[in-house]
């Protein structure tokens, strides 16, 4: 059952992935513009957090906005992005399930990457517990990619 859930989930995180790596890789500015903008390395995780309790009730929007205000926030002090979702999975009775998510995507700067590492554990570790998980779902895209604020 988690293992279609996975396999559902990796597959559709890695088509956004891929439209945003796309979105990242862009020809954007020409190369003599490029140039004069402060461009960074960034590496960049998602994280996949499935809204259902096992009592059947879900994470609420307050909840949810509590546990971003308590943990993510204070790690990631310059930002993060937050994307509505879907997950589905087979159970063992082979019915589809959908499950509401939330994705958390987090760029960091590839020179901040093992203490970066580290608050992204400590996040899901602090939602399986508070939430009473089996998991949160992990991905780091493979390399690093430029990114501008300007």
């Amino acid at each position: 059952m988690r293992n279609n859930l996975l396999r559902t989930t990796i597959l559709i995180a890695t088509a956004v992935s891929i439209l945003s790596i796309e979105a990242f890789a862009s020809p954007g500015p020409t190369l003599q513009a490029r140039s004069t903008l402060a461009v960074e390395r960034f590496l960049r995780t998602e994280l996949f957090f499935g809204l259902s309790k096992p009592d059947g009730s879900e994470v609420t929007d307050e909840e949810w906005i509590q546990f971003l205000d308590d943990l993510v926030s204070p790690a990631f002090p310059k930002g993060y992005t937050i994307l509505l979702a879907e997950g589905r999975y087979q159970d063992s009775g082979g019915r589809t399930i959908a499950e509401k998510s939330r994705v958390l995507v987090i760029l960091y700067p590839k020179n901040k990457k093992l203490e970066s590492r580290r608050k992204i554990d400590m996040i899901r570790a602090s939602y399986i517990k508070r939430f009473d998980q089996e998991a949160v779902i992990r991905m780091d895209l493979p390399g690093s990619v430029d990114v501008s604020f300007n």
